[in-house]
């Protein structure tokens, strides 16, 4: 007994030494990936504004620049999981006006929806109501939200809105997006978990953002 406690107690050193490297592998890369592809963002948008630029050389610098910032959402979602994982990623609670943060996402995904024709609307009733919460986990919370539902939507509408009950306040996006079977729903918060059919294989994802919502929100003492 004593020589298995003495192997497991080695094992577990071991373990926790190789998830402190695979954390510190995952966060130095990400870094080392996100000044570069900034980098190319800002070049291809100089190519974009600089006058005189041929219509083919402008489309191509707008490719390099979209593709670039899909990339950089990649970084950051691996940069959140390995947070998430070793347990370092804070959560500042501080009072914060939702209908401030809500707003704040419809108007940033604005340009997003209209590339597809899709009308996003947030349904405020008021336009006030303070909670105390991380205003900037909830705001990328409620933005990995809409931009799925961007994503998955081909048209109509998505549409937020907020409801205070007695105890806990109701956040909802609803969209006329493809939906997703009973079976499937099951794993909707699964890490790298997507539906797998013709209209989602030709949809860019890692299958990570949903999973990362869900962490979010319940460190923040919260359900989804």
């Amino acid at each position: 007994l004593h020589v298995r406690l003495i192997d497991y107690a080695y094992l577990y050193t071991e373990t926790k030494k190789a998830n402190e490297m695979k954390d510190l592998f995952t966060n130095m890369i990400a870094h080392e990936l996100r000044a570069p592809l900034t980098a190319m963002r800002g070049y291809a948008s100089l190519i974009m504004e600089r006058e005189g630029v041929d219509v083919d050389t402008k489309m191509n610098a707008e490719r390099i620049e979209q593709s670039a910032g899909r990339l950089v959402l990649i970084v950051s979602d691996l940069l959140d999981v390995a947070r998430i994982h070793s347990g370092k990623l804070s959560i500042k609670n501080a009072t914060c006006n939702v209908y401030t943060v809500i707003t704040g996402v419809t108007e940033s995904m604005q340009s997003s929806a209209l590339e597809k024709n899709i009308k996003l609307t947030f349904e405020n009733m008021s336009s006030s109501l303070f909670i105390t919460i991380d205003e900037k986990r909830l705001y990328q919370a409620l933005t990995n939200l809409v931009s799925n539902s961007i994503k998955y939507t081909k048209a109509g509408a998505i549409s937020l809105s907020v409801e205070e009950k007695k105890d806990r306040i109701e956040i909802r996006v609803k969209d006329t997006g493809m939906g997703i079977s009973a079976e499937n729903q099951k794993n909707l918060f699964a890490p790298f978990f997507r539906v797998e059919n013709i209209e989602t294989n030709q949809t860019v994802g890692t299958g990570l953002g949903m999973w990362i919502t869900k962490q979010l929100i319940e460190l923040m003492k919260g359900s989804i």
